[in-house]
């Protein structure tokens, strides 16, 4: 899977304006089309290659509803998603 630097350079910009990650995992949804079969996998890969956050951390995203069996709600998914983000701020807000 070749990574679209565009989009990780676009949810750079918008977590540093505040937006929350499930409406980042909403926007690469948009851009790359939540249907493809791997959208968990890509999500995740642009999780870590967007904010430099362990797989084991991107991987929590993987538990979003907006993926079949995923149970966790967005505002669950931004408590636990946003502190991991700020806390990596150091390797992705320079770029």
């Amino acid at each position: 899977m070749d990574i679209d630097i565009d989009l990780v350079r676009e949810l750079r910009v918008l977590a540093e304006r505040g937006v929350a990650p499930s409406r980042l995992l909403a926007v690469i949804g948009e851009r790359l089309g939540a249907t493809n079969t791997n959208f968990r996998l890509i999500a995740i890969a642009y999780f870590r290659e967007a904010f430099g956050v362990s797989l084991a951390d991107a991987a929590r995203i993987g538990a979003a509803k907006i993926f079949p069996g995923g149970g966790r709600t967005a505002a669950e998914v931004d408590s636990e998603m946003l502190p991991l983000i700020e806390r990596a701020r150091h390797f992705w807000a320079a770029r």
